[in-house]
């Protein structure tokens, strides 16, 4: 699964970045071993990121995190704001078991 390219001509892809935001973006996760970079020795150079089998295996965690957020994010908004009419800003210490 390709996540992101750049062709480094100033005719990015749709979805691509600059080659130095996605070189800072994507070096974390290349050193984790979630993706791969390949790059192209073209003109203008080509660099390509791609999920690997452990970052693919992240995939269902995350987009469960995106979908919880989405479901949430008014309840997130009115909390950030105040406007949840409960009491005090900020939630109360949990017990732990």
């Amino acid at each position: 699964m390709c996540v992101g390219s750049n062709d480094g001509g100033g005719g990015e892809r749709p979805g691509a970045r600059g080659s130095s935001a996605q070189t800072g973006r994507y070096q974390g996760e290349q050193r984790t071993g979630l993706v791969t970079r390949t790059s192209y020795p073209e003109v203008p150079p080509r660099v390509e990121y791609a999920l690997t089998e452990l970052g693919t295996s992240l995939l269902p965690t995350v987009l469960a995190l995106a979908s919880w957020s989405a479901n949430h994010h008014g309840e997130i908004r009115r909390h950030q704001t105040g406007d949840d009419n409960s009491g005090p800003r900020g939630a109360e210490p949990v017990a732990s078991p």
